[in-house]
């Protein structure tokens, strides 16, 4: 299971994003970036369907797809992945039912953990 604090994200976070994208080669003309990360965030970490994440995000789910789909095995979107693990934005909690913030964030060996897990991720993808 993930933690995924959408609360935390800063404006260096979007800007980090938006270079990273850009070196992608993708610069989205109808999607704002934040919308893009929050989908790829819902997506790939909670499995949401691109048909879900439309209602959820009221965006187009085509362009969401066709984003994922044309650079889902470019390096820089793992990157973008590990930046947000290590500000500590999306984090992962594997089948705890029960936990304390307080320990969870800001724990080293956390962030390994949510680092080996988004690599077992996009080696599947």
């Amino acid at each position: 299971m993930w933690i995924i604090q959408i609360h935390k994200l800063k404006t260096k976070d979007y800007n980090y994003t938006k270079r990273a994208l850009e070196k992608i080669g993708y610069r989205p003309r109808k999607v704002a970036w934040i919308i893009l990360i929050k989908a790829l965030f819902f997506h790939v970490l909670e499995n949401k369907s691109w048909r879900a994440l439309w209602k959820m995000l009221n965006t187009n789910y085509l362009t969401l797809y066709h984003f994922y789909t044309e650079y889902k095995k470019h390096p820089n979107l793992k990157n973008i992945f590990h930046h947000f693990a290590e500000r500590w934005i999306i984090v992962y909690i594997g089948n705890k039912k029960s936990f304390h913030l307080a320990t969870l964030l800001n724990n080293p060996e956390q962030l390994i953990i949510t680092q080996q897990e988004i690599d077992k991720i996009f080696e599947k993808i």
